[in-house]
């Protein structure tokens, strides 16, 4: 067992004021990329022609979207954000991480999207948009 040692960083102002900029840069970089997963998602859902259906839940009859796999992956992702002003703010392994948290939130949907079918899990949501502190 390993023991942790807790330490508290002392920043000036000036370092305080660039950390809280690099943070809420990944937040805007993450809820980017959700944005556009999301998007991409529903459009490939518009285009299929049985992808919107009415179905029970409990007692009552609603209407929706099925759960469909989402087809978008960390490359693709790093692809279309490069450009993205957060992403350039960033340093770029910082980027690629904020971006890769993404691509496993969408790897874990995927997952459940397959348990759901299975009747393991209630029906899963992709990834929501994160607000700031």
């Amino acid at each position: 067992m390993f023991k942790t040692i807790p330490i508290k960083a002392k920043f000036t102002d000036e370092e305080n004021a660039f950390w809280v900029a690099q943070c809420e840069h990944a937040n805007s970089l993450k809820n980017c990329a959700i944005y556009h997963t999301r998007q991409m998602h529903y459009t490939r859902l518009q285009e299929m022609e049985d992808a919107y259906t009415t179905y029970w839940r409990g007692d009552e009859l609603r209407s929706g979207w099925k759960a469909y796999r989402c087809n978008t992956t960390y490359p693709e992702l790093d692809k279309h954000l490069k450009d993205n002003p957060h992403y350039k703010t960033m340093a770029a392994q910082s980027a690629q991480q904020t971006l890769k948290t993404v691509g496993e939130s969408i790897t874990s949907y995927n997952q459940l999207v397959q348990a759901y079918y299975q009747g393991e899990v209630d029906r899963p949501s992709l990834p929501h948009v994160v607000t700031s502190v």
